[in-house]
């Protein structure tokens, strides 16, 4: 895929590889990952402030959502919690403000609207370093996770103002 890059004739095309790119290198190569992730974000938002329809704009969205997605899943693997909470809310705000409702169902977990699926470690790192005043954590318990074993797993939402 990245000997595709050179031949993306447009910056949408191009986007679009980056994030998929990023996404295969997640796990193995976050680092890596992270760098066509970013590399994506800023393509979209560029193309976000030169387009004018909505069909366009919602587009665009999806994408900085998708990127910011990645991010977060990148540096979720790396251990930057913090870092992978601010890009999943960021992609989450994204795709809510075009009803994307794909993206908005994979950001939440399983049929729970308004909860953020995360990590025993993320709830760690983000109770010990910060104080989400507009979050709410919940405890699930021990979910199994694909050659993990069984982690401890924590809902997020946003409590109601």
């Amino acid at each position: 895929m990245q000997k595709l890059l050179p031949a993306a004739t447009d910056d949408s095309n191009k986007a679009n590889l980056l994030n998929d790119l990023g996404w295969q290198l997640k796990s193995d190569k976050p680092q890596e990952a992270l760098q066509y992730e970013n590399q994506a974000l800023v393509l979209s938002k560029k193309l976000l402030k030169s387009v004018s329809s909505q069909r366009d704009i919602t587009e665009l969205k999806i994408k900085t959502g998708i990127s910011h997605r990645n991010i977060a899943l990148a540096h979720q693997y790396l251990g930057n919690y913090e870092k992978a909470m601010e890009h999943y809310l960021a992609a989450l705000k994204a795709w809510e403000e075009v009803k994307y409702r794909l993206g908005i169902a994979n950001a939440y977990v399983a049929g729970d609207p308004g909860k953020i699926n995360i990590s025993g470690a993320t709830y760690a790192h983000l109770v010990e370093t910060h104080n989400y005043a507009s979050l709410q954590f919940k405890h699930r318990g021990k979910i199994p996770a694909k050659n993990k074993g069984e982690i401890e797993m924590y809902f997020v939402e946003r409590n109601s103002i």
